[in-house]
């Protein structure tokens, strides 16, 4: 049990920092899907992204999810947020 609480905990982090990361560069992302590897505490997870339009085109939805390396079928953690266009 203290194990896998401390896998979810470390793949949220990971999520929460997709977020801040995007949040710090003020990120407008195009629509679609992305993905990658993060390292937490020595472990490797893999983070998906998913960039969705709203009905507002001032607004994205972003998606993160975080799995455990070479599990991509359940996520360890999934977090939304949404990003506003930047103004110019």
């Amino acid at each position: 049990g203290a194990s896998e609480l401390r896998e979810r905990m470390l793949a949220e982090w990971i999520a929460q920092n997709r977020l801040a990361e995007h949040r710090a560069r003020s990120d407008f992302l195009e629509t679609g899907n992305y993905e990658g590897v993060a390292t937490q505490a020595g472990h490797e997870y893999r983070w998906k992204e998913t960039v969705k339009s709203t009905p507002n085109a001032l607004f994205r939805r972003i998606d993160v999810n975080v799995y455990a390396s070479g599990n991509d079928e359940h996520a360890l953690a999934t977090l939304r947020s949404f990003m506003v266009k930047p103004l110019q």
